[in-house]
C-alpha cells in the first residue's frame, strides 16, 4: 500500500509508503479502516462502528494518514512508520484525469539486463540494489501490456508483459483484483489495450535478488 504525498491540494512527485513499527512493517487490517474526514470525527467513528461493511483503502482514494517518523530502509526510502492510534481519514477520491500527473519520469525501470527464468527484466542482484537503487515505487503508462497466466512448478502465476519506452518487461502482478480476476483462466496471453497505468514496485530480497512487481493495474475504463 502506497502513494503519492498531497501538499497544499497539489499532487506531489513524493511516495509515501505506510509501515508499522513492527519488524516486517506489515499493517494490520484494523489499522487501515478509514473513517470520513469530511464529518465530526465522532460522527464518523459511530457510522462506522455500526456498520457492517469497514471502509478500506482503493486506489485513486486521497487519504489522511497520521505518521510519527520516517523510517530509512536501504532502498525503500518511501517508508514511514504510521502513528496506530490514530484513525485514518479518508478525504475524497482522484480524478481519472489527474493520473497522468502521478507518473514518474524515468527512461527505465530501474537498472535493467537481469531476468528470471520466466520473467524479463525483472530482477537486481542485491549488491546492486544496495549500491546503486533508492526508491522502490514507480507508476508508469505502458506502451502496450498483456497479461501472462501461466502453471509455474505447482501453481498458476500471473505475469504482466508490457513495453515501456520500447524495453520490454515481464513481471509478476501482485494486484489482488487482476490475480483473482485471471487465476482460473486458461494458460495463454490475454492483451489489454485499454488505458492502463501501473504501479512498479521493488520487493524485499529473495534468494539473492530484488523482484520488481506489478503491484497495481489501475484501468481508467
Amino acid at each position: 500500500m502506497a502513494g503519492k504525498e498531497m501538499i497544499d491540494n497539489q499532487i506531489s512527485q513524493n511516495w509515501i509508503r505506510p509501515v508499522s513499527s513492527s519488524p516486517f512493517g506489515k499493517l494490520s487490517k484494523q489499522s487501515t479502516i478509514l473513517y470520513n474526514g469530511n464529518m465530526p470525527k465522532w460522527l464518523s467513528f459511530l457510522i462506522q462502528l455500526f456498520k457492517k461493511r469497514k471502509r478500506y483503502p482503493n486506489l485513486l482514494d486521497i487519504i489522511s494518514i497520521p505518521i510519527i517518523q520516517h523510517q530509512t530502509h536501504t532502498y525503500q526510502s518511501e517508508n514511514y512508520i504510521i502513528d496506530h492510534r490514530k484513525r485514518w481519514l479518508k478525504q475524497g477520491t482522484l480524478s481519472t484525469m489527474q493520473i497522468s500527473q502521478l507518473c514518474d519520469t524515468v527512461s527505465t525501470l530501474w537498472i535493467n539486463g537481469y531476468h528470471s527464468w520466466n520473467g524479463f527484466n525483472d530482477r537486481l542482484p542485491i549488491d546492486l540494489v544496495e549500491g546503486h537503487i533508492n526508491t522502490s515505487l514507480l507508476l508508469i503508462k505502458p506502451d502496450t501490456l498483456s497479461i501472462w497466466v501461466k502453471k509455474e512448478v505447482h501453481h498458476v502465476k500471473i505475469r504482466a508483459n508490457f513495453y515501456f519506452n520500447h524495453q520490454q518487461y515481464r513481471f509478476v502482478v501482485t494486484d489482488p483484483k487482476i490475480e483473482s480476476l485471471y487465476r482460473f483462466k486458461g494458460e495463454g496471453e490475454y492483451p489489454i489495450t485499454k488505458d492502463i497505468y501501473l504501479c512498479i514496485s521493488l520487493g524485499e530480497p529473495f534468494e539473492g535478488y530484488c523482484y520488481k512487481l506489478v503491484a497495481a493495474i489501475i484501468n481508467l475504463n
